[in-house]
């Protein structure tokens, strides 16, 4: 009731403009920037930056595109429904016999292993409640900022750029800078008969919420999950992502930190005697001897 209807009216918006009309109305304000990249040498002769915009624009923004984006997004709604009734059927039954998932794994395990396997699920279990539980505060926090600062700014639709720049954030790295495309793109296209002179500052108060709330979570939110959940070190962090995106793109990056915190609990606890393991879990020792 909050989000699909504006999401509706911008498509609706998208898939009416003249964009030949468009450009030519953009088409003066880019005329210094135009002059600009000629010079540099970005735009080749006989081309003009308000005629390239208008061709991109129409190129991603046809109507029938909006047509294939709602079967495509239909799809895969349904594909979310069909796992998330599957994932909440099998989790009923595993809250329900809290001891099902400890008898599983002990059937694959020799007999003098399982005490190590249940202090490696209980740690694991632990942990990963620390930091999604930290995670959903993060997001809670990064929405509930961005969206005042939006508002404060005068800028439409505050809450769902807010809500939305929360959601993406959960993708590191990357995640706020896609947030922050979402903010601008959904800002244009709520103003897309608005002067140039107009929408340019409308734009920077975006863009200058979104920095703001970055600098917020970088410095305060990030941290406090890191170091009190995943206790790992933040180039530790940045590698496993990096990693995890080049083996599971967008996914593996949103999975590759708590996957790290689990396989960093099992390393511990069956081959603390490598050295390698001790460095990489020395953090986790610490915690434990303090709690």
């Amino acid at each position: 009731m909050m989000f699909v209807p504006t999401i509706a009216a911008q498509a609706r918006n998208l898939s009416t403009v003249d964009y030949q009309a468009l450009g030519e109305k953009w088409k003066d304000p880019f005329l210094n920037l135009d002059i600009q990249m000629h010079d540099i040498g970005l735009l080749q002769p006989g081309e003009s930056l308000a005629t390239k915009l208008q061709d991109i624009l129409s190129t991603w923004f046809k109507p029938t595109l909006v047509g294939d984006f709602l079967g495509s997004f239909l799809s895969t709604a349904g594909n979310v429904v069909v796992t998330f009734a599957s994932v909440t059927f099998i989790l009923f039954f595993f809250l329900k016999e809290k001891n099902l998932f400890l008898e599983i794994l002990h059937a694959f395990v020799p007999d003098e292993q399982e005490a190590k396997v249940r202090h490696a699920v209980q740690e694991s279990s632990d942990m990963l409640t620390r930091y999604f539980g930290g995670l959903i505060a993060q997001l809670s926090v990064f929405s509930l900022v961005l969206s005042i600062l939006l508002w404060i700014f005068g800028v439409e639709n505050a809450l769902l750029i807010g809500v939305f720049g929360g959601m993406f954030n959960i993708v590191p790295y990357v995640g706020p800078i896609i947030g922050m495309v979402f903010g601008l793109f959904i800002t244009v296209s709520s103003h897309l008969e608005t002067d140039f002179a107009l929408l340019l500052p409308m734009l920077f108060k975006v863009a200058a919420a979104f920095m703001a709330t970055q600098f917020l979570d970088n410095n305060f939110t990030g941290p406090m999950i890191f170091s009190k959940s995943v206790q790992a070190h933040p180039l530790e962090i940045f590698i496993v992502t990096l990693v995890a995106a080049k083996m599971g793109g967008v996914v593996g990056m949103v999975i590759g930190i708590p996957v790290y915190t689990v396989l960093r609990v099992v390393a511990r606890t069956f081959f603390s005697k490598f050295k390698v393991v001790q460095k990489l879990t020395d953090h986790l020792e610490e915690e434990e001897q303090k709690t």
